[in-house]
């Protein structure tokens, strides 16, 4: 084992030469790559750079990834990930016999403060499908799927097709393949203002 003879700063050149081909042939992940490369780079800068791997302490990374500067909950698991990835890498090289980010649990991070849920103002839908009217028509009616009908816009708009809804039965159904629920979820029920939109605005119309 080449443990002892490797700080953590030589260790970390090979693990941005070498990791970064691996995650970029693989994955072809280059922003991922150049993210998980700047926060190990944080975590070596931050007085690990003269450390030999093995004696870096699950609570020294710890203390480390809480004290990250002006750093969100999010933002502190981030740099746990990539900390955890990079002695993922020196325990594949045999550099460690163990990882010691790997026993940080998520509840031993700060939580994401709950958000409440807000809405938009009919004033506000009105003025925005207005603007969307002069300034990009082709938008209105992607929008008004999601703003009227309901439909969940991160998970289910990116393979939303037109031959989802249908005039004639005044709904819009969602196959099982797409929806968020991976069951076929038929949306019913819909204003008649959905309709004149989707009539004027429906792309083919």
């Amino acid at each position: 084992m080449g443990h002892l003879d490797r700080q953590l700063v030589v260790a970390l050149r090979g693990h941005r030469t070498r990791r970064g081909r691996d995650v970029e042939e693989r994955l072809g992940q280059e922003r991922h790559y150049s993210d998980l490369k700047s926060r190990c780079g944080m975590f070596v800068a931050a007085g690990y750079g003269d450390r030999y791997p093995d004696t870096v302490t699950r609570q020294e990374i710890l203390d480390y990834v809480r004290g990250v500067p002006d750093a969100a909950p999010r933002t502190m698991r981030n740099h746990k990930t990539a900390v955890c990835e990079f002695f993922n890498w020196l325990l594949d090289r045999q550099h460690v016999v163990a990882n010691p980010a790997a026993g940080i649990k998520k509840r031993m991070l700060p939580r994401d403060p709950k958000k409440e849920i807000q809405f938009l103002t009919l004033e506000q839908v009105t003025r925005y499908l207005r603007s969307a009217e002069r300034y990009d028509p082709e938008l209105v009616a992607h929008e008004i799927v999601q703003l009227i009908a309901g439909v969940r816009a991160d998970d289910e708009m990116a393979d939303f097709s037109a031959e989802f809804v249908h005039p004639q039965t005044k709904e819009v159904v969602i196959p099982a393949a797409v929806a968020k629920t991976e069951a076929r979820e038929v949306i019913d029920g819909l204003e008649e203002n959905f309709w004149a939109w989707w009539k004027a605005y429906a792309i083919g119309n």
